[in-house]
């Protein structure tokens, strides 16, 4: 599919977005707003526009997990239905922008790669959350929340090895607690101050999404073998340089 016919139907698609809004102070028009400078930024890195529209809902109060568990959410992607449904949170700064920038990312990524690892799905939501693609140690308007949540792990000693980061279990109790370091992750992988090494990381994040053998222990090895081959580090000096590098972001 050539360059041209590719933007026309994202055209097509950015106009056949489905939004609903119960009665809540976050409008229609936002969401619409934040889901087409999720897709542009997708598409700006992947190339691929979403093979179908999606419909966004917005709830007027915070979701939970399940009628069991009441954690509050602030948005889940339902892959039956193709649908996005977020909460507006009046309380709450940029909620419904992050919110539909995490749950877009999660449909994009069904549409167009299908089932990924859990920490590379999760990575690339919360990455997509807030921000921008530009190439950098500090690209601006950073995902500031998911900064500070990452540093306070850091100085707590709470951030998970790599190794247990990427075979975290999507059914555990509270996957959740480990959001802010697959953030961390997919933004070393995205930016670095050298344009080679940032250049490499991004073409073995492509490659780890486009692999036909999904298999996560494979693909987990081809991760840490790439990272590795690419920067000639042991495993402990990745990790370190890596904690670093978002220690060191503003």
């Amino acid at each position: 599919m050539n360059t041209l016919i590719r933007l026309l139907l994202f055209i097509f698609l950015l106009n056949a977005w489905q939004v609903h809004a119960e009665a809540t102070s976050c409008s229609e028009k936002s969401a619409q707003t934040y889901l087409d400078n999720t897709y542009q930024r997708l598409l700006d890195l992947y190339g691929i526009p979403p093979a179908s529209a999606p419909q966004i809902v917005i709830h007027s109060e915070n979701l939970t997990v399940s009628e069991k568990d009441k954690t509050a959410i602030f948005g889940y992607y339902d892959s039956k239905t193709k649908t996005l449904h977020v909460a507006c949170n009046a309380g709450s700064v940029n909620s419904l922008e992050v919110s539909v920038g995490h749950e877009a990312t999660h449909y994009y990524l069904d549409q167009a790669f299908g089932k990924l690892p859990l920490w590379l799905s999760e990575g690339l939501a919360t990455y997509m959350e807030v921000g921008n693609n530009v190439e950098g140690s500090a690209a601006n308007k950073m995902n500031q929340p998911r900064i500070k949540e990452f540093k306070g792990l850091l100085k707590h000693g709470r951030v998970p090895a790599l190794v247990e980061l990427l075979n975290q279990n999507p059914y555990s109790n509270n996957p959740s607690q480990y959001y802010a370091s697959y953030w961390a992750l997919i933004f070393s992988l995205m930016h670095h101050p050298s344009r080679d090494v940032q250049q490499q990381r991004r073409h073995l994040l492509l490659h780890l999404m486009n692999a036909p053998d999904r298999d996560l222990g494979t693909l987990n090895k081809q991760l840490i073998f790439g990272l590795l081959k690419n920067d000639t580090k042991s495993l402990p000096d990745w990790e370190l340089a890596w904690r670093r590098q978002i220690w060191d972001l503003n």
